[in-house]
This record gives C-alpha cells, sequence and structure tokens, in this order.
C-alpha cells in the first residue's frame, strides 16, 4: 500500500472514530477490501492514531485558531478528520514533510468533502504554518546581535519548526534546480 492509501485509511478512522466514538481497523478493512495494508502501513496508520488521542485538545485547539469564522462545531466532520490527521504529521511526525502534509491534506478534501474543502483544508493549514514561521522568526536575539546575523535556536525550539525550516530550504533547493534545467 502506499503512503498516499494508508493515509487515506488513517482519515477515515478518525472520522469513523469522531462519529462513533471508536475506531474499527478491521471492519474497514472489511467494509473496503481494495486497500492491502502491509505491516509498515499498519504501523503507520495506528501511530497517526494515537498520536491524535494523546494530543486531541492541543491539535483541536490549533484548528480551532486557525479556522477563522467557522464555529468549531460547525466544521465538516470529514475536514476536521483530514485536519487532524495533517496537524498530527506536520506537528508529530518529522520524517514526513511539511508540503506532504498539506498537499496530501488538501487532495484528501477535494476527494472527500465539498469543492470548497480543499481551500479549507489549506488555509487552516496555512495559517498554522505562517504563525510558526513567525514565532520562530520572533525569537529571542541575544544582545549585541541581529536576527540576521545567523540562525538564532533556543532549546525551546520545536521538531516542527526544525521541520519547516528544513522545507524551506528544500523547496528553495528545488526552486533552483527547476531553474536550472533547460526546458
Amino acid at each position: 500500500m502506499a503512503r498516499k492509501d494508508a493515509r487515506e485509511v488513517a482519515m477515515k478512522l478518525l472520522y469513523q472514530k469522531d462519529l462513533s466514538g471508536e475506531a474499527d481497523f478491521d471492519s474497514l478493512l472489511r467494509m473496503e477490501p481494495h486497500y492491502s495494508i502491509h505491516e509498515k502501513d499498519r504501523e503507520y496508520i495506528l501511530s497517526l492514531l494515537n498520536l491524535f488521542e494523546s494530543h486531541a485538545q492541543e491539535i483541536d485547539g490549533h484548528i480551532k485558531s486557525f479556522s477563522k469564522g467557522w464555529e468549531f462545531n460547525r466544521i465538516a466532520r470529514v475536514d476536521l478528520a483530514i485536519l487532524r490527521l495533517a496537524l498530527c504529521e506536520i506537528l508529530y511526525r518529522p520524517d514526513i514533510p511539511v508540503s506532504v502534509s498539506i498537499n496530501e491534506a488538501v487532495e484528501l478534501a477535494k476527494k472527500f468533502s465539498s469543492d470548497k474543502s480543499g481551500k479549507f483544508v489549506n488555509g487552516v493549514l496555512g495559517g498554522f504554518i505562517r504563525s510558526k514561521r513567525i514565532a520562530s522568526e520572533e525569537q529571542m536575539v541575544p544582545e549585541g546581535q541581529t536576527a540576521s546575523e545567523g540562525k538564532i535556536t533556543t532549546d525551546k525550539q520545536t521538531a516542527s519548526e526544525e521541520k519547516i525550516a528544513t522545507e524551506e530550504q528544500i523547496a528553495s533547493d528545488e526552486k533552483v534546480k527547476a531553474e536550472e534545467k533547460p526546458q
């Protein structure tokens, strides 16, 4: 199974849990036998479910903060499951690039929700990422040094902030390579 399919199963299980209070992995696979789950995929899916369980209040707090103009209880349950999945990846899975988490979330929203859901999901996740970038840029700078004199990090810098910085560098490198490529 590709990671894309594993993400889809994880989203459906988060949705199922939101509606019924529990997520039944085996029954989902019986209802949708086209998914071929390998042990690695199963571990990924269960890891995301456990991460959400452990950090549900924090993740939902971020969704509430960045879903401007929307009451939390009015967000479509499918969109909520997609946002929860993406934020789990962004916050707690540094092995998954932020851009991949966001792109996959938008694709899931387009596939399983309304026409406008892709933009909504992108807006919420984009707002979250922008706030993290601003926060990392506003770190305390040692006396006599400006922020432009080098990267300043603190012990409080989170794995997701480091991941965002890495993503920016990768995107910049890819842009340079694309510009250098003859057309």
